[in-house]
């Protein structure tokens, strides 16, 4: 190796050499560029023997090489050139084109794993679905979990979501909890092979192939529901009537309640439920609460009481959420407003003894009258603040 390889005023030049070798590769030529060379960077390259040179490197100007010239001049002795980079640039260059290329070929092995899986086999209209979408080889181990639920479905009989993730995963019972990234996988698989794909909820896709979610701990606090005591479950409320009672997703499904027709309320918030509880007990009109956006437990139980005739009117905090709530309850429920509309929230906000919190108007994302009084009073009142004229409704 020259001796004036390892000049330090060449420390900008093995620098350049190195991210140029770095980026064409260690089987192609190419060239680099050390721009403004000062006076002992042009005496140390005027140094080294280069290949076929003509004339003196001068100061002040650039130097425009080939990375091949360059490597022919340093390379003595019998010292490779990767010991040289070693040396002088701190480390030997990495191949990045072959790295890319060793990269591209995993990627692909990898998402051929996932379209080659068995799952893909049984059921051929998976493949469209997969080759048009771009999957990231860190999502790889997803997709295949995710596969590997779908080739197990459908189960007969039912089984819970739960039990089915500490089965195929090992004892884990949380890889498939709502919106888990392979819960998410598989549910969008099932829904493209599903009877009607787009056209279901989460809960209904996975019920459709055998899949049970959270029967329990999905649930909805109710008072005074307007039932017939020929069930458990409505001997159970019956006997409840004038307090609380909470029913789990299970017991909607399992046991068949005869509902009556009627008004039954709905409130957003369990301040409501209890404040009704002290005040009215068993006089209190029927009143189901959401606590916030429904659970599948809430959709299921106003879905079997309008299908039964009952009327349902909601009632929310008047802010961005609770407006939202309300709209999706309308088109899910077929809800009516229950002193909740524009006349009501500037009421509210006109006899509010409390310093009522600002509203976010960015956060704004539903339409109407109601969201336009919002925006311009600009302030939200919660349940909490109108009780007094909820629980003179509710009387019965």
């Amino acid at each position: 190796m020259s001796r004036a390889a390892g000049d330090p005023a060449l420390a900008r030049v093995w620098a350049s050499a190195l991210r140029a070798r770095e980026r064409v590769g260690h089987a192609s030529d190419g060239t680099f560029v050390v721009e403004g060379l000062t006076v002992a960077e042009a005496d140390a390259l005027d140094a080294l023997a280069w290949p076929g040179r003509r004339r003196r490197i001068l100061s002040g100007g650039d130097l425009r090489a080939r990375l091949s010239r360059f490597e022919q001049a340093v390379a003595e002795d019998g010292i490779d050139l990767p010991e040289a980079y070693r040396r002088y640039a701190g480390r030997a260059p990495r191949d990045r084109p072959a790295e890319r290329a060793d990269k591209r070929d995993h990627d692909s092995a990898q998402c051929a794993r996932v379209r080659g899986h068995p799952a893909v086999g049984r059921h051929p209209a998976l493949a469209e679905v997969l080759e048009t979408t771009a999957i990231r080889t860190a999502d790889v181990p997803a997709w295949l979990a995710a596969l590997d639920v779908v080739i197990r479905l459908p189960l007969v009989p039912v089984v819970e979501r739960a039990v089915l993730s500490a089965q195929l995963f090992s004892g884990d019972a949380h890889m498939l909890d709502v919106d888990a990234k392979v819960e998410r996988l598989a549910r969008g698989l099932l829904d493209r092979l599903s009877r009607a794909p787009g056209g279901l909820s989460a809960r209904e896709i996975w019920l459709e192939w055998g899949v049970e979610t959270d029967p329990l701990s999905s649930t909805v606090l109710t008072l005074n529901l307007p039932v017939d005591p020929d069930t458990p479950v409505g001997a159970a409320l019956t006997a409840l009537r004038g307090a609380h009672a909470v029913l789990t997703l299970a017991q909607l499904e399992a046991s068949p309640v005869t509902w009556r027709s009627g008004d039954v309320f709905v409130c957003e918030n369990p301040t409501v439920v209890r404040a009704a509880e002290r005040a009215l007990g068993r006089t209190c009109l029927p009143l189901v609460c959401t606590r916030g956006w429904p659970s599948a437990a809430v959709s299921t139980l106003l879905g079997q009481l309008r299908a039964a005739g009952a009327r349902l009117h909601h009632h929310g905090d008047f802010d961005w959420d609770g407006l939202a709530i309300h709209q999706a309850l309308v088109r899910d429920a077929g809800v009516r407003p229950w002193r909740y509309d524009a006349a009501a929230y500037q009421q509210a906000v006109g006899r509010s003894q409390a310093a009522l919190r600002p509203l976010n108007t960015r956060r704004r994302t539903v339409t109407g009258l109601l969201a336009d009084a919002l925006a311009s009073t600009g302030c939200m009142v919660p349940e909490e603040l109108v009780l007094a004229e909820l629980l003179a409704d509710l009387r019965g």
